[in-house]
């Protein structure tokens, strides 16, 4: 006999938990967990409310927080608007029957509304029981319901928590004030680096990284999903067949008619603002379609830009670009031109030059002034934007406006086209002789002075800088600022450490009462490539990222300056062996520095890529590069970037087994190897030199050469180099059987790469020597190069640069030991020095720590992050 369990609320409460069960579940499926949006991993929050456009896992929060109550053995209750609990006595009706479906009911009503169930609640849970949870989703479906909903999560018990999502910002204002109550929004749904990286660990896609996947989708969960299914995840993500009907059906069918043509609209001309749009369309009702949209859909985003600018989704946007253009192609140029000018009216000359590039109406530019000039060349560093769309101009027509040229000739400088910018100097009459009426700013002589930097000739820019400062830097703050940035630049290409302190004050003074933004990317390249130099990549990590959260910088707003901190971080991650980039990727890096980089930068990265390629055993690869890189200096005459690769071939040459590299190094009376950005450069030669000699048997030779390297290499602090020297004079004694100094020069290089963090140096120069001379090998036995080397990972808070101190790379190595708890005896035999020595260099370290004991020492070391 089968017992009928149809009107059994108990079984059929099960029966609906079930169905819950496996609904959440199959959403859930194949998703990563993401602890900050569940209770568990925030035990202090009792409510959470989700607000997001569609696609950004709002749902598999709530399933995820479902399931991990039911999996404790808590009772949750689940309901989505969208299944028809309209009334707040169907919605009351559903979340009690999966909250007490375990208990006794045969004397209890159902609750007619959600205010009755909130005396149920207490009445069986209290506010002592273990939490339950009630997860309701999509509340844009019943608006009518929100502030009841409201004022039920307000007055449940506490132990009752609260997960609640849509797409609306609508409802719950009052709760958002209350404490323990969290709004999370889209900009916190979207997948972090990390959340990409664990996503692809799941569905992984071939050839395509969770940087390229951040980069594409900007971290829209629903795009990344998309993104390992589609056929071809290379192409935009706005043409990815899913995207299409993942937009069409989530986001287009939602808005009315009024909304759906407004957005397109914005599309074109975003980011926006009400009154940017209204004079763009000749509308009036801007303001309130945004309120609204914004409100309903969620689907725009304060701006970056601006305060009062709007934005949407880049794949959203690329979208219903091309919805606009299906319905009214021919409006495009007409659309974007009176958007362009109402910037323009407003002196927001950056944006004005991007719409009018995309309207391709190149006659925008005979509006350029001066001031305009200043605006987008100087202080906003619109370089790629400048260059592509001053070069639709007409030659002749150039000649008739000097500023244009003016404009042009400066492009043409930082896109390494030196020979064009002169001839575009060429155009432009002779300085007037000032008067009252039109002072000569000097914006001509500027030009030429940092068009030579940009173009190798370094003591010829130094020189026209100071001259121009001196000439015109009482009257032009703006000018005065580039040629300050320019010297710093400068200096920190010659390692000039000292000087480059001195002028890093005055630049950023000069530059912050000109706000000339763009000089501060410039400026932190500097100090970026001084640290570089020095071989300090704890404090190149720390200025690259403070350098990305300064607003001054522009990274989000100016392309040239996001590229450039990129182009500069590269040689900083492949130190620390954390560099992990693809071919296209190297491709489109190696394709801006060509266009863009100056020498400084270009050879960072020619020569991080050739290394790359050398270590992973592609040495035709690294040769075809550096090939490539020495005839572009040949062709766009940068004769210090054609020495600079001419030494990194001939060192490939002796990696790959050639013994005789004289032919390959350039002469000593070349002009280039004069002055004083020759002196890292004859340190190299001095270098190559001694690793030439050490395979020969001239071993005396090798450790001059290497010696005199390592001089060189500590008078201008050049930690990096000087550690390959020291490893080279370490393989050069070890060669000859001297073990004894090899390994004191072993270790010498070891704690200063420790100090330094150049980890990939000391391991390509080991692989280097021991390919030169099996027996360097002796020198090197004791230290693991490759432990120190391991990747570590980068935390979202660097550690603050080591202060300035006066203590050696010894003393700070005698410290580091201490702090492991090594004896005085112990540290001289780990550094190969007699115990005296170690206790000269304590007394060394307790004078300039101010310090009386180890214990002291090492706190104050640490306090400076010597240590």
């Amino acid at each position: 006999m089968t017992m009928d369990t149809s009107d059994d609320p108990i079984h059929s409460g099960r029966l609906l938990a079930a169905r819950i069960s496996a609904r959440l579940e199959t959403i859930a499926k194949g998703c990563i967990a993401r602890p900050r949006f569940t209770f568990s991993g925030q035990p202090e929050l009792r409510t959470l409310i989700l607000r997001a456009t569609q696609g950004y896992g709002k749902s598999v929060v709530l399933a995820q927080n479902w399931l991990a109550f039911r999996a404790a053995g808590n009772n949750a209750a689940w309901v989505s608007l969208r299944d028809g609990c309209g009334t707040e006595g169907a919605l009351a009706e559903a979340i009690c029957s999966q909250l007490l479906d375990a208990a006794p009911r045969e004397n209890r009503a159902v609750p007619a509304d959600l205010a009755e169930l909130v005396s149920t609640l207490w009445e069986e849970f209290g506010a002592e029981r273990p939490a339950k949870v009630i997860c309701i989703d999509d509340i844009e479906h019943a608006p009518a319901l929100l502030h009841a909903l409201e004022t039920f999560a307000l007055e449940s018990p506490p132990n009752v928590r609260f997960a609640i999502a849509g797409d609306t910002r609508r409802g719950f204002a009052r709760l958002g004030l209350e404490s323990g109550v969290r709004e999370v929004y889209a900009r916190d749904l979207a997948f972090t680096l990390d959340d990409a990286e664990a996503f692809l660990k799941v569905h992984p896609v071939p050839n395509v990284t969770a940087q390229q996947m951040i980069a594409e989708t900007q971290g829209w969960p629903a795009l990344c999903h998309i993104m390992c299914r589609t056929e071809l995840p290379v192409r935009p993500a706005a043409n990815w067949p899913e995207t299409v009907t993942f937009l069409h059906e989530e986001i287009e069918r939602r808005l009315s008619r009024q909304q759906l043509e407004f957005v397109e609209n914005a599309a074109m001309i975003d980011p926006i603002s009400a009154e940017s749009y209204n004079y763009a369309y000749k509308s009036t009702n801007a303001a309130a379609l945004i309120e609204e949209i914004d409100l309903d859909h969620l689907l725009f985003r304060p701006a970056e830009s601006g305060p009062t600018l709007f934005s949407l989704h880049p794949v959203l946007r690329d979208y219903l670009q091309h919805r606009f253009l299906a319905r009214s192609a021919e409006r495009k140029s007409y659309v974007l031109k009176r958007a362009a000018f109402w910037h323009w009216r407003r002196r927001e000359f950056q944006r004005a030059v991007n719409l009018a590039l995309r309207a391709g109406d190149h006659r925008w530019a005979l509006g350029l002034s001066e001031d305009i000039m200043l605006d987008l060349a100087l202080r906003q560093g619109e370089i790629e934007a400048l260059r592509e769309w001053l070069g639709r101009f007409p030659t002749r027509e150039l000649r008739k406006h000097p500023i244009i040229c003016l404009s042009y000739a400066w492009t043409m400088y930082f896109s390494q086209q030196a020979d064009k910018a002169e001839r575009l100097l060429g155009y432009l009459p002779a300085p007037r002789t000032p008067s009252g009426a039109h002072p000569d700013r000097g914006w001509l002589q500027l030009v030429r002075a940092i068009g030579a930097a940009t173009h190798d000739e370094l003591q010829l820019s130094e020189r026209l800088c100071n001259d121009w400062i001196r000439n015109f830097g009482d009257d032009n703050s703006v000018g005065k600022g580039a040629a300050l940035t320019c010297l710093a630049f400068m200096l920190a290409s010659e390692y000039r450490f000292d000087e480059l302190k001195q002028i890093l004050v005055m630049a950023h003074s000069v530059n912050s009462a000109a706000r000339q933004r763009y000089a501060f990317g410039w400026l932190y390249a500097a100090e970026i490539q001084a640290a570089l130099a020095r071989g300090d990549m704890r404090a190149t990590l720390q200025l690259i990222d403070t350098a990305r959260n300064d607003s001054d910088v522009q990274v989000t707003r100016t392309s040239f300056s996001s590229k450039m901190l990129i182009a500069l971080e590269l040689e900083v991650l492949f130190e620390q062996r954390r560099l992990d980039i693809a071919e296209h990727s190297v491709a489109g890096l190696l394709d801006f520095v060509a266009n863009y980089g100056v020498t400084d930068v270009f050879y960072g990265v020619s020569r991080v890529i050739a290394t790359w390629h050398r270590a992973n055993g592609n040495l035709k690869g690294a040769a075809a590069l550096l090939e490539r890189v020495r005839a572009l200096a040949a062709e766009r005459a940068l004769p210090r970037l054609g020495v600079l690769i001419e030494l990194e071939l001939a060192e490939l040459a002796l990696f790959s087994g050639a013994r005789d590299i004289e032919h390959l190094l350039p002469r000593d009376s070349g002009e280039v190897l004069s002055g004083p950005h020759a002196r890292p450069m004859r340190a190299q030669i001095s270098l190559l030199r001694a690793m030439e000699a050490i395979p020969k048997g001239q071993h005396s030779l090798a450790r001059r050469n290497a010696e005199a390297a390592a001089k060189i290499a500590r008078s201008i602090g050049a930690g990096r180099l000087e550690v390959r020297a020291l490893m080279c004079e370490a393989a050069a004694h070890a060669a000859a059987g001297a073990l004894t100094p090899a390994r004191r020069k072993a270790v010498n290089a070891f704690e200063l790469i420790k100090q330094l963090g150049s980890y990939r140096t000391g391991l390509d120069t080991r692989d280097l020597l021991l390919a030169l001379t099996p027996a360097s090998a002796d020198a090197f036995v004791t230290f693991d190069f490759d432990g120190i080397a391991r990747p570590r990972p980068r935390t979202e808070q660097p550690s603050l640069p080591p202060e300035l101190t006066t203590l050696s790379v010894r003393q700070i190595s005698v410290l580091r030991l201490a702090r492991d708890g090594l004896s005085n005896k112990r540290i001289a035999d780990q550094l190969l020095v007699s115990e005296d020595t170690v206790k000269w260099h304590m007394r060394k370290i307790f004078a300039d720590l101010k310090a009386r004991n180890r214990v002291q020492a090492i706190s104050e070391a640490e306090r400076r992050n010597l240590i």
